[in-house]
């Protein structure tokens, strides 16, 4: 009797372990994708950032996109081979609202390091924070789920779910980068409280000197000072940078 009440229990149990393993299955792998699509997010606001750090007034946005999250190497798609992004589901904004006060500057509240800031353009202007988002277009979407599946449980769970991915990265800007040796020259150059004060009363009394020992030097053939201590170093490093 007890085998008989029993009958069939075996393949209904192994019914709902072969639906739960389903959706296992399928949910690694849709998950997997999101993962995926957070990853290059953060990588593209990063890179984003780093971009509006070297004084790029402003980032390409259709760039940024196309180079991490669009493209054929990109191809994120649903259950039903459809791409689960495009233009429109990427949203980029940048926001440089949030400023540093006196105490967070180089020299901190200092009045002469307030002086030096400015004449050596390294006041940080404040924060630009690049946020991105992204929403991907999930083809059943805006349908109705379909209240058939046991338990809401079916597969066609995977396509109906609404999500947003947000990333974002805060850098500070303008505080004395350079983006190459040339950049970095002149904002040394171009400060009178830094440089050009000092360098010029320093010319001036070498153009003094030279005026008295030119004369002398002649018969030796030595060469003429320059009065210009900056320029000529441009692009010089060291022999212990240099070394490997």
């Amino acid at each position: 009797m007890k085998r008989t009440l029993q009958s069939g229990q075996a393949l209904a149990e192994g019914l709902v372990v072969m639906l739960v393993l389903l959706l296992f299955f399928v949910g690694i792998a849709w998950l997997g994708r999101l993962l995926d699509m957070g990853l290059q997010a953060s990588h593209a606001s990063h890179y984003g950032a780093f971009q509006l750090g070297r004084e790029i007034p402003d980032i390409n946005k259709a760039e940024l996109a196309s180079r991490f999250l669009l493209g054929q190497e990109k191809n994120w798609r649903d259950r039903r081979g459809n791409l689960l992004l495009n233009s429109d589901a990427i949203a980029i904004t940048v926001d440089r609202t949030e400023k540093l006060n006196a105490f967070m500057q180089p020299g901190s509240n200092h009045a002469q390091a307030s002086l030096l800031r400015k004449d050596w353009q390294i006041e940080d202007p404040g924060m630009a924070r690049l946020s991105l988002s992204l929403t991907p277009l999930f083809t059943a979407a805006r349908k109705q789920p379909d209240s058939k599946a046991a338990l809401g449980l079916g597969l066609d769970f995977f396509d109906h779910f609404s999500l947003s991915i947000k990333r974002h990265t805060s850098i500070l800007t303008g505080a004395g980068h350079a983006a190459s040796d040339q950049a970095a020259h002149a904002h040394t150059s171009l400060g009178r409280e830094g440089w050009q004060n000092a360098a010029s009363l320093s010319y001036a009394s070498g153009r003094k000197i030279q005026s008295f020992s030119q004369s002398v030097d002649a018969p030796w053939d030595r060469p003429q000072p320059v009065f210009d201590w900056l320029q000529p170093w441009q692009g010089m490093l060291p022999a212990h940078h240099l070394e490997q």
